[in-house]
């Protein structure tokens, strides 16, 4: 095997015992030098449509760090665009996986002086079904994208690189992952193995008390410094034997290509780390997590359903929410969770493509409304005016 290393990062949100989501499967942050020390950053984030609970953070709090350490702000980003990825088949059979993708982009201006920088979003929990960590469903997830000292001075571009972050895989079938590196500067790059790092905890949730935003809490805000403690590989995996194959992983040590065939049935995580040199000189690290759905669930196509059809809208005027679908669900529920997790109301789906709740009576606050239908998961963020 190639001294090439991964990265192994699975997401997941969770909010409350109720409302767990435990659906984000992988993420990433890297940064381009605009110029006059102004930097865009690009977060990408998956999560499993099946999952069901709350939808991608939206906003996504997002800490910035100078001298590696000390919070300067935390900005609230909203999401730029989101996509479906395209369903896998195996022996001619569709698999039940289903992953969709978010980005974030932001610019902020990174002054002299003060590197590092670390650029950081934080959440709980990973999903239980994970086979290959310790605990998933007890620890959250940090992205980091750290700006050096020398990447500043320099004005340096992290790699890009145009693979997948999630998909699903056929056990017996080769996998070939093209990572098409780019770097703009030319820089050298070398790929290696990695451990995700722990962020959040289920602190403020049910049956776990303490603050949701605390460093042990499900949604840390503002996220909590560096440094950041690694997640374990559970029984059986190692850095070199991060999920089953049938003759290992190979991964191309120029251009950080992977290659493997799974053997077995289960959700991993898995990635990559690319670490820049330039004149011997390292600029940067950068991680890629990926997770693998190995032939999980194979369905027919008549008991697919439309995976993303239903969506929400309020208004503040007249103090309600609208849910809307271009399907009607035969049966379901829509159950609204004030931030402590308790159910402040339901309400039934019967044979309808549009419900409307009244929200006039409810507290100001942030709640949650969870929406199940018909095979059919998904959770909204929802904020309460005064």
């Amino acid at each position: 095997m190639s001294p090439i290393k991964f990265f192994i990062c699975f997401i997941t949100l969770c909010f409350c015992s109720d409302i767990t989501a435990k659906h984000i499967i992988s993420g990433s942050m890297t940064y381009e030098c605009l110029g006059n020390n102004e930097y865009e950053f690009t977060m990408i984030i998956y999560r499993d449509c099946f999952g069901g609970g709350a939808d991608f953070d939206n906003p996504a709090a997002i800490s910035i760090f100078k001298n590696e350490d000390e919070l300067i702000e935390t900005l609230e980003i909203q999401i730029t665009t989101t996509e479906i990825v395209e369903p896998v088949f195996c022996s001619g059979q569709p698999v039940q996986y289903c992953s969709e993708k978010a980005i974030y982009k932001f610019t902020t201006t990174l002054l002299d002086g003060v590197a590092p920088y670390n650029i950081v979003y934080q959440r709980c929990c990973w999903s239980d079904i994970v086979a290959n960590i310790l605990n998933p469903e007890e620890n959250g997830i940090t992205v980091v994208s750290t700006v050096s000292e020398l990447a500043l001075e320099i004005c340096n571009s992290q790699t890009i690189i145009d693979m997948p972050l999630a998909f699903a895989a056929c056990p017996g079938e080769e996998i070939n992952i093209p990572i098409l590196p780019f770097d703009a500067d030319g820089d050298s790059l070398a790929f290696e193995i990695c451990l995700p790092y722990k962020g959040g905890g289920l602190g403020g949730t049910p049956g776990f008390p303490g603050d949701p935003t605390a460093c042990d809490g499900v949604t840390p805000n503002p996220a909590c410094p560096p440094p950041y403690e690694q997640l374990s590989f559970a029984d059986g995996f190692s850095i070199d034997n991060p999920f089953p194959t049938n003759n290992g992983i190979e991964v191309d040590p120029i251009n950080g290509n992977i290659s493997f065939t799974p053997s077995s049935q289960g959700v991993y995580i898995y990635g990559l780390c690319i670490t820049e040199y330039r004149d011997g000189q390292i600029l940067g690290r950068s991680a890629h997590n990926i997770e693998t759905t190995s032939g999980i669930n194979i369905i027919n196509i008549e008991e697919t359903v439309d995976l993303n059809s239903w969506e929400m809208t309020q208004s503040f005027s007249n103090q309600e929410l609208s849910f809307t679908s271009n399907i009607p669900s035969k049966n379901g529920v829509i159950s609204l969770y004030d931030a402590t997790g308790k159910n402040r109301l339901s309400k039934n789906i019967e044979n309808q493509n549009k419900v409307t709740i009244n929200t006039s009576h409810l507290n100001a606050g942030i709640y949650f409304a969870k929406l199940d239908s018909d095979n059919y998961s998904k959770t909204f963020k929802v904020v309460i005016a005064q």
